[in-house]
């Protein structure tokens, strides 16, 4: 009789606590933003997670980067002790390590110069009371590139050989030839991209004008993140 009770009594009070805690998670949600949306190597970075409406008792918010080998922790922040600063982890894996607080309901992390390896994927993580909520964000890094030099290797009669180098781009930009009609000649070009020792992209771009009407030539490189671009003008057919 005591156990049909009890089976009774968890019948009639589940539903209620069942009730109670789905009104009380969905009066809670995160958002996440970031500023600026594509950052340039050098610059700073902020990563703003909000917690909006009724946050949960002895939560845990937890911004990380999320790695395939490690996750690396950027700040995890208490909320019945002070936040911890970043983990012995991100200091040796960089110099100047971002620094992260809380303040009135958001939990931020500032990079104060991003690098290219600081592209990737974020979480900001809050648990509490058994409950977990996550948002991803996507951090992409850019370089946008010194401004190409463009030289004539050789010239002789009807036809003229040109070089167009660049470096300092990520991620792996476009390269487009131009003549003095804006007509596309990239297909008569060899193209070689490396990336160097930073992870930057370099580009070295040769083509061969024979019997061109143009009388200049242009090199474009284009970030193709940015949609922005570099651009170098030549003169040939002698008026060099």
């Amino acid at each position: 009789m005591l156990v049909w009770i009890k089976s009774a009594a968890r019948l009639a009070i589940f539903p209620c606590l069942f009730i109670i805690g789905k009104w009380f998670w969905g009066d809670f949600s995160l958002t996440v933003h970031v500023d600026p949306l594509v950052p340039l190597v050098g610059q700073g970075l902020m990563l703003s997670c909000h917690l909006i409406g009724q946050v949960p008792a002895n939560c845990q918010v937890h911004w990380y980067k999320w790695e395939r080998s490690k996750n690396m922790t950027l700040y995890v922040y208490n909320s019945t002790a002070n936040g911890a600063e970043l983990s012995r982890e991100w200091h040796q894996h960089r110099n100047g390590a971002p620094k992260g607080w809380y303040k009135n309901g958001v939990v931020r992390v500032k990079f104060f110069h991003v690098h290219i390896e600081d592209t990737g994927r974020y979480v900001c993580a809050v648990t509490g009371d058994g409950v977990y909520q996550e948002v991803v964000t996507q951090v992409t890094v850019v370089g946008f590139g010194s401004a190409p030099r463009l030289t004539i290797e050789q010239q002789q009669n009807n036809s003229a050989t040109l070089r167009c180098t660049s470096q300092g781009w990520y991620p792996c930009p476009l390269v487009l030839w131009t003549d003095s009609t804006r007509q596309n000649i990239t297909a008569m070009a060899k193209t070689r991209i490396l990336k160097d020792v930073a992870g930057f992209y370099q580009i070295n771009s040769t083509i061969l004008i024979v019997d061109s009407s143009s009388d200049t030539i242009s090199c474009t490189i284009i970030n193709p993140v940015l949609k922005r671009h570099r651009k170098k003008m030549i003169p040939i057919s002698g008026k060099r």
